[in-house]
C-alpha cells in the first residue's frame, strides 16, 4: 500500500499489478478524500485510511470503503473529520485520534465512538484536542501526544482521567524501547520518562541536548537502535541511547531529499521511509559507518583582546595544551578564547558545542573558526568547557579549563566586615541624635495637621474614583455605539443564509414528496441528503448570528476579569469586520482594503476576551480613521505629495506563535522566554509624528480635532495588555503608516 495526495494504491506483489483508489462524489463506498494522513492494519488485518474528511475501512472483499465522519448532530460520531493517529492496545481497544477534535474510543461492531476531548476547567481532561500519536504505557495506561504546545497526557484506563507533562512541548512521536522505556518526539528535541520520578527529561549525549529541525517521524529498529527523520537528516541514536550519527548524503540521503513523511519498520527489519520524490528503503546493519578520531585543542587565550603566553609572571602558569587552571583579576573579566580540531572528515559532519558553567544557562553552538567571547564576568569561579563531535563516527571529545576572577580589595569578604560595622556605628549615633528632635516636631504638626489631611484625601480619592469610572463607561459606550451598524450588518448576513436555505428546503420538501409519490427512491436518498446540508448551513449560521450577539453583550457589560479560552483569531476577524461596517455606516463614502493573516497554531489562548476584544477594537478603529483622513487629505490636497492622490487605504491585522529560542535567551523584554501570541494592526496612514510618539499612551492625550476623541483609548488599551502579562508597542514612519504590537503570553 502507498498513500499520497492523490489517493492510494495497492501493489499486488503475485501479480505487480497496481490497483488505485481514489474519492468518487457518486459513490459513498469510495474514499472519502484523495489526501491520506494515516495508513494502519489492526491486528485482524483490517486495512484503515485516515483522511481529513474522516476514517475509512476498507473491505478486502469488495474493494469498498466504509466512512466514518462527523455528525453534528450525533454525540456517538466523531467530534471531527481530519484523523491524525490510529492505535490498538493490549486489550483490542481502537483508539482514533484527530487533529483537532480530540481522542475517540471505537466501537467496531456498532460503528461509534466515545469522545475525551479538552476540558478548560478540568484539569484531569485531555491537554488539548489535536492528537498527534498514541502509544500504551503499562497495561493500565495510555499516553496521548498533542501538538499547538499541549505536551502529553497520561489517561488512566479505568478512571479516564489524565496526567499531563511536558507542558509548552509540541509532540510528534511517542515509541517504547525494549526495556519499557519510552521516548517522545518533539519538533525539535527528545525526551525520556523517568518512571521512579514520573518527569521527562531532556535527552542529552554527555551533557549536550540532541538537536534537529523539525522532526517528521520515529521509530525503533529489532536492535533497540532510535531513528529521528527529520529535515535536518536521518540521525540514529544506539541502543545503548549514549552515541548518536547523523547520515546524510554519503549515505544516500541527499540534502534536496530528507524524509517528509512516515516511517515503517518492516517484519524483515527494513526500514522503509516516504519522502516528497518517493521512498528509500534500507537495512539499518547495512549503513556503514566510517571510524576516526578527532583531537581538540585550546589554541589561544586572550585577557582585554591581548594573547596570553605562558610563563613565571603571567595568568598561564604552563601551555594551553595542559593548563587546568587560570586565575584572574576583577580588571581581567573580559577574555576570549580559540580552538581547534585535528579531524580530516567533511566539515559538515563536525559540530561543536561549549558553556562556561555558573554564568551560561546551557550550551551553545560554536563556530570552529571564531572566537568564544566572554565580557564583564563577575568574579567568582567558572569552568570553560568546550566540545567537539563528529556526527559521521559518534565520537566525543571534550577540553575544559577552571576560570576564577578574584574581586577587588574593597569587594573581599574582610572589607564587607569593615563596611558593615562602619555604617552601624554611624547609623546609631545618627539615630540618637535625630531621633528625640524628630519625634517631637513631627507630633506637634502632625496632631494639627493628621485629621484634615485625612478627610482630604478621603474626599479626592471619592471624586477621582468617580470621574475615573464615568469616562471608562463613556469611553467603552462610545466604542459600542461605533459597533452598533456594523453589528446590524453582520447579523444580517447570517439571517439571509438562513431565509435562503430555509426557501431551497422548502422546494425540496415538495420534490422529496413528489419522488416518493414516483417511488424514486435514488432521487428521494438524493434529495434528503441535500436537505440535510442545508439545515447543517442554517444550524452555522444561527449559531454565527447567536455569537454576533454574545459578543456585543459581552462588549458592553463590565468585564467579570476571569480569563478563559479564547480563539483571538476570530476575535480579531470579528472586530476588524464590525468596525469596518460599524464606520461604513456613519460615513457611505468610507472606503478601505482589510488584509488578515492568521496563524493557524495559535489554538485557544487564556485571555479575558471583553479586555482584550476593547484593545483590538480600539487599535482597528484608530487605524481606520488614520487611513480615512489620509485619504480625505488626498482628494483635499493632492499637490504636496507625488503619488497621493493614487493612495488606496490599507488596514492589516496579523496574528503569530512566537516560540521561545532553544538552548538560551533570545531577543529583549518580558516575553523573549516564553512561548507568546503576537497581534499586530497596521495601516498605511499618514504615521504618528516623532514629536508624541512618546506621549501616546498617556491619558488624556489625543491627537484627533476636539470633541473627537478622549484621548483614553490607547491609555486603557495599554494597561489591560499590562494587566495580562503583556506588552502593547508601537513602530510608526511619518508619510507611510503605523503598526501597534500587542504581545501575551501564553500561560
Amino acid at each position: 500500500w502507498f498513500a499520497s495526495a492523490n489517493g492510494i494504491y495497492r501493489k499486488h506483489l503475485s501479480t505487480g499489478s497496481l490497483t488505485t483508489y481514489q474519492l468518487d462524489p457518486r459513490n459513498v463506498k469510495s474514499i472519502s478524500s484523495n489526501w491520506v494522513n494515516r495508513m494502519y492494519q489492526d491486528p485482524k488485518g483490517i486495512m484503515w485510511f485516515s483522511t481529513p474528511a474522516g476514517l475509512n475501512k476498507f473491505d478486502d472483499k469488495t474493494e469498498t470503503f466504509t466512512r466514518y465522519v462527523m455528525n453534528a448532530n450525533d454525540s456517538s460520531s466523531l467530534a471531527w473529520n481530519d484523523i491524525s493517529a490510529l492505535y490498538t492496545d493490549s486489550k483490542s481497544n481502537f483508539w482514533v485520534g484527530t487533529y483537532g477534535g480530540g481522542l475517540h474510543l471505537m466501537d467496531k461492531t456498532k460503528g461509534t465512538f466515545t469522545r475525551y476531548q479538552w476540558n478548560a476547567s478540568d484539569s484531569t481532561s485531555l491537554n488539548g484536542d489535536i492528537v498527534t500519536s498514541i502509544l500504551e504505557g503499562d497495561t493500565n495506561d495510555l499516553w496521548i501526544g498533542l501538538w499547538d504546545t499541549r505536551g502529553i497526557s497520561r489517561m488512566d484506563y479505568t478512571t479516564k482521567k489524565c496526567k499531563r507533562y511536558l507542558p509548552g512541548i509540541s509532540v510528534c512521536s511517542i515509541l517504547k524501547d525494549k526495556e519499557g522505556s519510552i521516548w517522545v518526539g518533539a519538533s525539535s528535541n527528545i525526551y525520556k520518562y523517568d518512571k521512579l520520578k514520573d518527569t521527562f527529561s531532556l535527552y542529552r549525549v554527555g551533557d549536550v541536548p540532541v538537536s534537529f529541525n523539525e522532526m517528521k517521524s520515529m521509530l525503533i529498529d529489532k536492535k533497540d537502535n532510535l531513528w529521528i527523520f527529520s529535515i535536518s537528516g536521518v540521525i540514529r541514536i544506539n541502543e545503548k541511547k549514549d552515541q548518536y550519527i547523523i547520515y546524510g548524503k554519503q549515505n544516500g540521503f541527499t540534502a534536496e531529499d530528507y524524509p517528509y513523511t512516515s516511517a515503517n519498520l518492516m517484519s524483515n527489519g527494513q526500514i522503509k521511509v516516504g519522502s516528497n520524490e518517493g521512498y528509500y528503503s534500507f537495512f539499518p546493519d547495512r549503513l556503514k559507518v566510517p571510524t576516526g578520531s578527532q583531537l581538540l585543542y585550546i589554541s589561544n587565550f586572550y585577557i582585554n583582546g591581548e594573547s596570553i603566553q605562558s610563563g613565571p609572571h603571567s595568568e598561564l602558569s604552563t601551555s594551553l595544551k595542559d593548563i587546568k587552571e587560570i586565575r584572574l583579576s576583577h580588571d581581567q573579566n573580559v577574555f576570549s578564547v580559540t580552538f581547534t580540531s585535528i579531524d580530516y572528515s567533511p566539515e559538515e559532519s563536525k559540530l561543536f558545542f561549549y558553556t562556561l558553567e555558573n554564568f551560561d544557562t546551557d550550551w551553545k553552538h560554536a563556530d570552529p573558526n571564531g572566537q568564544l567571547y566572554y565580557f564583564n564576568i563577575p568574579p567568582g569561579t567558572y569552568k570553560l568547557r568546550i566540545n567537539s563531535t563528529n556526527t559521521l563516527y559518534g565520537t566525543w571529545e571534550e577540553k575544559d579549563i577552571t576560570i576564577i576572577i578574584s574581586p577587588p580589595w574593597w569587594k573581599s569578604w574582610w572589607a564587607y566586615v569593615l563596611y558593615t560595622i562602619a555604617i552601624i556605628v554611624l547609623a546609631l549615633s545618627v539615630h540618637r541624635y535625630f531621633k528625640t528632635q524628630v519625634i517631637k516636631a513631627e507630633r506637634e504638626r502632625n496632631r494639627a495637621h493628621e485629621l484634615a489631611q485625612a478627610k482630604e484625601v478621603e474626599k479626592a480619592y471619592h471624586e477621582l474614583k468617580n470621574t475615573q469610572a464615568q469616562l471608562i463607561q463613556s469611553e467603552k459606550m462610545a466604542s459600542l455605539g461605533e459597533l452598533t451598524a456594523g453589528i446590524a450588518h453582520e447579523i444580517q448576513n447570517p439571517l439571509n443564509f438562513i431565509n435562503n436555505f430555509a426557501d431551497v428546503n422548502a422546494e425540496l420538501i415538495d420534490e422529496l414528496n413528489q419522488g416518493i409519490a414516483n417511488g424514486n427512491m435514488e432521487e428521494v436518498k438524493s434529495i434528503s441528503y441535500n436537505i440535510k446540508e442545508n439545515e447543517q448551513k442554517i444550524i452555522f449560521h444561527g449559531k454565527r448570528a447567536d455569537s454576533i450577539v454574545k459578543g456585543m453583550l459581552q462588549h458592553s457589560r463590565a468585564s467579570s476579569g476571569k480569563k478563559e479560552p479564547t480563539d483571538i483569531n476570530a476575535l480579531a476577524d470579528e472586530y476588524l469586520r464590525l468596525a469596518y461596517h460599524g464606520l461604513r455606516a456613519k460615513d457611505k463614502t468610507f472606503n478601505a482594503g482589510m488584509k488578515t493573516t492568521f496563524d493557524d497554531n495559535l489554538g485557544m489562548v487564556n485571555i479575558i476576551p471583553q479586555d482584550i476584544g476593547r484593545v483590538i477594537l480600539n487599535l482597528i478603529t484608530n487605524a481606520f480613521y488614520a487611513v480615512s483622513e489620509r485619504k480625505k487629505n488626498a482628494i483635499l490636497h493632492p499637490g504636496p505629495l507625488k503619488g497621493e492622490e493614487a493612495f488606496e487605504p490599507l488596514v492589516s491585522v496579523t496574528t503569530k506563535l512566537i516560540l521561545p529560542p532553544l538552548g538560551g535567551k533570545g531577543g529583549e523584554g518580558i516575553m523573549a522566554e516564553r512561548a507568546t501570541v503576537e497581534l499586530r494592526v497596521s495601516d498605511n496612514g499618514s504615521g504618528i509624528p516623532q514629536s508624541v510618539l512618546d506621549k501616546i499612551f498617556q491619558p488624556f492625550f489625543t491627537t484627533k480635532p476636539t470633541g473627537q476623541g478622549t484621548g483614553l483609548g490607547l491609555s486603557m488599551s495599554y494597561d489591560i495588555v499590562k494587566a495580562h502579562g503583556g506588552e502593547l508597542k508601537v513602530e510608526t514612519k511619518e508619510g507611510e503608516g503605523s503598526e501597534f504590537i500587542i504581545q501575551l503570553p501564553i500561560v
